[in-house]
């Protein structure tokens, strides 16, 4: 931090990002400067006679020696330089550049190395490849091939890896900085910021027009109205602030161990009073559900049932997933080992493959018949999320289950994060929703009452009391915050409606909504999820939190950044450790402390939260079961909206957002309460 200027323009990435690439680069050449010395030794030198038969051989000899000898000088410079770049990029601290104002005149020599090592390898593709087909094939040409193939090779990657550090609006950047070093203060923003914005907007639009290349024409009809919005935002996000990608990367390590710290602070202070807190922000408002009244108790099994109801809409991926190797078997044979007469009944299924396997699947997870599923939809485009109603004869309800995240168009409607008013009969203007979420739900609620789903489902079996069943709406993730709006659109006609949102986004309500929504609406979250804590207020309050750590810090990049990737590269069963790993983390540790955080007091974004009550299933016990496993045991609390508005890091922020992993930590709570 900030971009190192090469070539008059502005790169992502900072002049103290080389220390382990360079050395990384050093390692490897080191080991092909020593085998090239000593297949010389061994094989070649230039005081060494052979009795040569013709002179073609005599040619080939020299060629190689040549060849071999000026490449064992070229790589011996360039280990000097490459040295000489870790060396330099390791000094000062993330905001102290002063120390590494020599790495551009660096690497300048470094490319003009480069330069000449292209040359010799050009020469070397000719002498090596082409010249010597007359020369019989010793291990020196074997070796002088290798030589040329590996070298092309790596110089391939450093291209690519140049490429991805290309920073579009760096020209511009560099121009802003010169104009205001050069006392243009005022007029620099007015002249460059725009230009910037642009162009940072055009490359988030080429993002996301290769990431979405495959949803097909329906998804990318008015492509750039739809993302527009977003990458907008996106650029606006990052425009002022002159910071690379490893930069963050470092402050969220930082913030990792900065928040560890504050849990362990709150742990004594916690267990000093004797009292027992979740391991996470340990806050008034959470109370245990200790579950006095069997009402308490029958609510969290309801919780942990129709999550299974959640899971099975997700189809044959999230099965297979867990049945790997009985997948095929059970999905084959299912019909032909069961002559029940429920699954003979004919169900409207929308857009399922030729052999029905979301379907199957679907029954198996929910353990559902085909007289128990009135209807199923797997059509998926934007903002048309698939979903299926079924009846629950066991709970005596009307289930709408609508499918999280798990397509291209899926993730478009999930970044489609504007606010949108949500279309409720005698609704409050003050309610808003998530644009994306909120569309969904009015595609869904249009094709239960067009189609007359809900009515089909209701009158279903009257003998079984179908009429009087409620009606309930669940969905995870991204259904999760669906069906929580739905909910508001349903309930002026289903009053008695409710709604069980598992992991929802965080960016689903405005304030009024969520509290609006307790009474109907329950989420649940599980441990460090990311989603549910995720919208562009939590992000820009963890930019700033970022910023804070990173231009206090004192310690070197690579100090910050070196156990993140020995860990990544020394995971094993015994659980060892890098050396000096534990120091250098109670260095963090130690400064991270000191350091003060202030929290956000304005923002141009709308906050948003998640709806309803939110039970936010904690863990309290991890258990080392060896091979890297751990045991996790959990407890389900209450928790205010205002508890998930700022985001965790933690290396289970994604894992704990699967909803395979949701219903484990679901069921895991249940043994414990019924004993």
């Amino acid at each position: 931090m900030p971009g190192i200027v090469v070539f008059r323009r502005r790169w992502m990435v900072a002049s103290d990002d080389f220390v382990i690439p360079f050395a990384i680069a050093f390692v490897v050449r080191g080991i092909w400067l020593i085998i090239l010395g000593v297949s010389m030794i061994l094989f070649h030198g230039f005081q060494h006679q052979h009795h040569l038969i013709t002179k073609e051989e005599n040619v080939c000899e020299q060629t190689i020696d040549y060849f071999i000898g000026g490449y064992l000088a070229l790589l011996f410079a360039t280990e000097i330089m490459e040295l000489s770049v870790a060396w330099m990029s390791g000094k000062g601290s993330l905001m102290d550049t002063e120390p590494r104002n020599f790495i551009p005149a660096l690497l300048y020599v470094r490319l003009m190395l480069s330069i000449i090592e292209v040359v010799w390898l050009a020469i070397g593709v000719k002498w090596i490849f082409l010249d010597t087909q007359v020369c019989p094939l010793t291990d020196e040409i074997y070796i002088a091939r290798a030589v040329v193939v590996f070298n092309w090779m790596f110089l391939f990657i450093v291209t690519v890896i140049i490429l991805c550090t290309f920073d579009t609006a760096g020209r511009t950047w560099f121009a802003m900085q010169r104009a205001r070093d050069g006392g243009h203060v005022l007029d620099a923003p007015c002249k460059y910021r725009t230009r910037i914005a642009k162009k940072y907007e055009s490359r988030w639009k080429g993002c996301f027009r290769y990431a979405f290349c495959c949803i097909g024409a329906e998804g990318q009809g008015d492509e750039n109205t739809r993302v527009s919005p977003l990458c907008r935002t996106l650029a606006e996000f990052f425009q002022d602030l002159d910071v690379v990608p490893s930069d963050f990367a470092a402050g969220l390590v930082l913030l990792r161990r900065h928040q560890k710290c504050e849990e362990h602070q709150e742990l004594e202070r916690a267990l000093q009073e004797r009292r027992v807190q979740e391991m996470t922000t340990v806050r008034e408002n959470f109370f245990l559900l200790i579950f006095h009244t069997q009402e308490e108790f029958l609510l969290y099994k309801e919780i942990a049932y129709f999550m299974n109801h959640a899971l099975a809409a997700y189809g044959w991926p999230i099965y297979m997933k867990n049945h790997v190797l009985s997948f095929v078997c059970t999905r084959c044979c299912y019909g032909c080992r069961n002559n029940d007469s429920r699954l003979h009944k004919i169900v409207q299924v929308d857009e399922d493959n030729c052999c029905r396997c979301h379907f199957s699947a679907l029954k198996r997870i929910a353990g559902l018949h085909n007289t128990d599923v009135i209807y199923v939809s797997y059509h998926n485009s934007l903002y048309k999320s698939p979903f299926y109603v079924a009846l629950d004869h066991h709970k005596k309800a009307v289930v709408v289950v609508i499918r999280g995240t798990l397509s291209l168009q899926d993730i478009l409607t999930d970044f489609t994060v504007e606010p949108e008013r949500i279309p409720a009969e005698g609704g409050d203007p003050s309610w808003f929703g998530h644009k994306g979420m909120v569309r969904c739900a009015v595609y869904i609620q249009r094709k239960l009452e067009n189609d007359g789903i809900l009515h089909t489902a209701f009158n279903a079996d009257p003998d079984c009391g179908t009429r009087s069943y409620r009606l309930v709406l669940l969905g995870h993730s991204l259904g999760a915050g669906t069906a929580a709006i739905l909910a508001f659109l349903l309930r002026p006609r289903y009053p008695d409606l409710f709604c069980y949102a598992y992991s929802p986004p965080g960016a689903n309500l405005s304030l009024s909504a969520a509290k609006y929504a307790r009474d109907f609406v329950i989420s649940i979250v599980i441990g460090k999820d990311l989603v549910p804590r995720l919208s562009l207020f939590t992000l820009e309050d963890l930019r700033n939190k970022i910023m804070t750590l990173i231009t206090r810090s004192r310690i070197p990049k690579w100090k910050i950044l070196r156990g993140c990737a020995c860990r990544c590269a020394f995971v094993c069963c015994a659980g060892c450790r890098c050396v000096n790993i534990e120091g250098h983390q109670h260095e963090i540790d130690g400064e991270v402390q000191t350091i003060q955080i202030p929290e956000i007091t304005h923002s141009n974004s709308m906050r948003f939260f998640p709806p309803g009550r939110i039970m936010h299933v904690v863990k309290t016990v991890s258990v080392s079961r060896g091979c890297g496993q751990k045991e996790t045991m959990f407890e389900p609390v209450w928790a205010d909206l205002e508890d998930f508005q700022n985001i965790k890091i933690s290396g289970l922020m994604w894992m704990d957002h699967m909803p395979d992993f949701v219903l484990e930590a679901l069921n895991k709570c249940l043994p414990t309460k019924e004993q």
